[in-house]
């Protein structure tokens, strides 16, 4: 049973991320039901369940932060994405895939920028749930316990 989290993450990462690149959207039909599986795993079958609750709620307040101090920059799909990355990686292990998501986009952005133009980095959109769902793919692989 151990494998459920990770397999979880890509089986819906796959699914969040081609919809956010597609519509710029994050379907609750989709993350909500990814959400709860995660959680009743956590409660039935580990005892990582306090791990996983500080790291869902350290990972909604790192995504909360910007999104109240710069409307429209960040999307809600994007703040509740980030509560599923932190009931999947559980304790500080969400850290990492957070901040290798980050900085993709930010070399993303910055690359169609040099391309672009500086001008387009106002009203360009960014669907970051792509970025984060690699993040976690790479930690996946490197990391041996989940292996």
């Amino acid at each position: 049973m151990i494998l459920f989290p990770p397999v979880c993450f890509l089986f819906f990462s796959l699914i969040l991320s081609i919809t956010d690149l597609r519509s710029r959207r994050v379907p609750h039909a989709v993350l909500v039901p990814a959400v709860v599986l995660l959680l009743i795993y956590r409660l039935v079958f580990q005892d990582e369940i306090v791990p996983a609750l500080a790291a869902a709620a350290m990972t909604f307040l790192t995504f909360l932060i910007p999104w109240i101090m710069m409307p429209g920059k960040i999307g809600g799909g994007d703040l509740k994405f980030a509560i599923f990355l932190g009931l999947v990686f559980p304790g500080l292990d969400w850290v990492w895939p957070l901040s290798v998501g980050l900085i993709a986009a930010f070399l993303g952005i910055l690359l169609r920028a040099l391309r672009q133009g500086r001008d387009t980095l106002r009203t360009m959109p960014v669907p970051l749930v792509p970025f984060l769902a690699g993040g976690g793919c790479l930690y996946l692989i490197l990391e041996s316990s989940f292996l």
